[in-house]
Formats: structure tokens, sequence, C-alpha cells
């Protein structure tokens, strides 16, 4: 790391981590810190003190504008600048050969292993003390066996004759001091004080004037409700409900007018019971409005495309995840589904509309690939 843009970017790694326990590198994973407690070496009869080391978990999906917000804040420089320089160190971490290792200072190295996955080597201590301007994380070992050393002084105290104390000294002191007298009336005002304060502090202003709001009626006045029924309505009077709430005759397809006085006392309402045909034909009526709400319900909530909805799977600024995230969602079998938005592309899948399809796939895509997957929705 000889690029000063790269030796600004570990030192930055460094304190970040010190402040919040871990940190985000774009296109590559997580280091965080991971605190191990303190502990005694009986070869050497010393005790290592507690301290911090780096560990790191590998994610090529992981997009994050902290870190260089926090170095442009701290530099005093563009944010864009130190973002393409964390996309570029990213991409040359991931694009390591077998063998090859990158080098992040005082954090420690990179390097592919055999099977081509990613790896990460911790310097230790030793690494997070480059900086001379971070906290120290650690000290030298403390030997158990401490030998005090004996203080002897050769010098000699000298020594001063007391001088004697003047009569009229101590008649000053025997004025200055507070009586009995005095001790008693500031107890007396505390205590005054401390009553008043108490008097204050649990004094209610109770007004005997006060009448009952103007709605409520004086014989109701603090007594308890009476019970209400769930359906109030019914145990008043039809004529005493307003214009807007009253049913219209329509509304009562089987109205008693259309049936004999005497239907209802008879058995032939209990054998034959609702009519066959209006009751199918309201059937009808009510899947047709379920079916047409439906319908608008999908045209109004979600964004179609060429007759499709889209399951939105993740946003990235890096090429190499896009591409990623395109080629595992063709190689599950969706039409991919891509989006320009600022300096993001949004990746997703182009999907049936129809409500089951629609969530038994958004199901899928958050247990399989990103449970963060959303449907798009019009704005």
């Amino acid at each position: 790391m000889k690029e000063p843009g790269k030796e600004i970017i570990a030192h930055y790694l460094i304190k970040a981590l010190l402040e919040n326990g871990f940190v985000l590198l774009p296109g590559s994973g997580v280091l965080y810190l991971q605190r191990y407690p303190a502990r005694i070496v009986n070869q050497t009869e010393s005790i290592v003190p507690p301290g911090y080391t780096v560990d790191f978990v590998p994610s090529t999906y992981v997009a994050d504008y902290f870190l260089s917000y926090y170095i442009a804040e701290n530099t005093k420089t563009s944010f864009h600048f130190w973002n393409d320089k964390l996309k570029s160190l990213g991409e040359e971490i991931n694009n390591l050969k077998t063998g090859e290792q990158y080098n992040l200072g005082g954090l420690g190295f990179f390097k592919k292993d055999d099977s081509g996955s990613l790896q990460y080597e911790s310097n230790g201590l030793n690494g997070l003390m480059g900086c001379n301007t971070l906290e120290v994380l650690s000290c030298k070992p403390i030997p158990l066996h401490y030998k005090k050393e004996k203080f002897v002084s050769k010098e000699e105290i000298p020594t001063v004759e007391p001088s004697p104390i003047s009569e009229k000294i101590v008649t000053k002191k025997k004025k200055g001091r507070l009586g009995l007298f005095g001790w008693f009336l500031i107890i007396l005002a505390a205590v005054l004080f401390s009553s008043l304060i108490y008097d204050r502090c649990n004094h209610v202003l109770v007004d005997e004037n006060i009448a009952p709001p103007p709605h409520i009626d004086q014989d109701r006045f603090n007594k308890p409700p009476d019970k209400l029924y769930v359906d109030s309505f019914q145990k008043e009077d039809s004529n005493s409900l307003d214009e807007d709430y009253r049913m219209s005759e329509g509304d009562y397809p089987l109205d008693n007018k259309d049936y004999p006085e005497d239907y209802f006392d008879s058995d032939t309402f209990y054998e034959e019971g609702i009519d066959n045909e209006l009751f199918e034909e309201e059937s009808k009526r009510l899947e047709e409005v379920e079916e047409t709400e439906e319908v608008e319900e999908i045209e109004m909530d979600y964004l179609v495309v060429s007759g499709r909805c889209i399951i939105v799977t993740g946003s990235f600024s890096n090429q190499n995840n896009i591409n990623n995230q395109s080629q595992l969602l063709e190689n599950l079998g969706y039409s991919v589904y891509t989006e320009n938005i600022g300096s993001l592309t949004r990746v997703g899948v182009l999907i049936d509309c129809n409500h089951d399809v629609l969530y038994s796939e958004l199901d899928y895509l958050r247990t399989n690939v990103e449970v963060a997957s959303w449907i798009m929705e019009n704005n």
C-alpha cells in the first residue's frame, strides 16, 4: 500500500474499527473487533492484559457508504473521490489470483487460497499499534512476583518547637463560635422551610363551585354509565334514526311484503327456505364484485411492465455485483429486470401478477436469494 490514498484508507479503517467496533469494506466483507480476556502465562509467570483482535466475514454483496462519508468528513475532501477509491479497492481484493496477497497496512492482509475463496490474516495487536494517533490497545506483560525496594532517607527532618498561643487569639476564636441559640434558630428555620415545601407539594386546589359539563345531566353526574349493547341501534325505533342511516327497501331482498302474512308461521318456510334462484343470483353478483376488486387492487398497487409485476431483489453500485445477481436469477429460471436509479442499479425479476403466484415467488426469493426482496409498486 504505497499509494497515499490507500494509506489513508487503512488509517481510517483502523480509526472506524476502534470507534464503532466494525466497518464495512464495500464489495469485500465486514471487518470487526473481537475482544479477548486477560490470561496468565504459567511458563513466564506473567499476566497478559485483555485486548482486541481483528476478524473478517467475506461478503461480495456488501454495499455501504459510511466509510466513504467517514473519511471525507475527517479529511475535509470529496465524498465521491473516496467512494471510487473504495470501489476499486474492493474490486482489486476480489480479483486476487491464487497465492497473491493484498496488504491492508496495520490491519493485516487478504489472500486467495487454492479453492479460490478470500481469506484474511490479521496482524493481531501489533497491527493496531501502527498509528501513534490511535489509542493504545495493549501493554507489556506484568510479572506476577513484584519485589518492592526499601526506601531509606538519609536526610533528617528538622524539628520546629511549637510557639505558645497568645490569649488574644484564643479570645477572638471564642467570640467567633456559634452559640446554642444560633444553632436552635438554624434548625427551626430549616424545619419551617421543609414543612412549607411539603405543604406546597401536597396542596390540591379544590373548587367547591365547580359545575358539571353542560352535556351531562345533573342526575347522571358522578354515576356509573349504563351497560351498552353491541348493537344498540336495534333497541331504538327506526323512525328515530337519521335519514342517512335508514335502510331503503332495496336493501331487503327478502322483504316480508313479498310473502303472505302467514308464510313465516307455516312449515313451508323452514322446508323451502330462501329462493334458490335469488340466492344464486346474489352469489354470482358477489363473486363478480370480488374479482373486479382484485383486478383493480393489482392495477392500483403494483407496477406492471409488459403485463407482469416486478419483484426487486437488490440495488447495487458495483457492476460486478450487478452481474452476479443477474446471473443467479437467470440460473433460477427468472426473467431479469434491471433499472438505473441514480448511482445504483436496481435488479429484480418479472413475475405474473396473479396474487397467489406473485406472493409464492416472493416467499421463494426471500428464502433463497435475498431476505429483503420486495414488490415494486406505483408511486
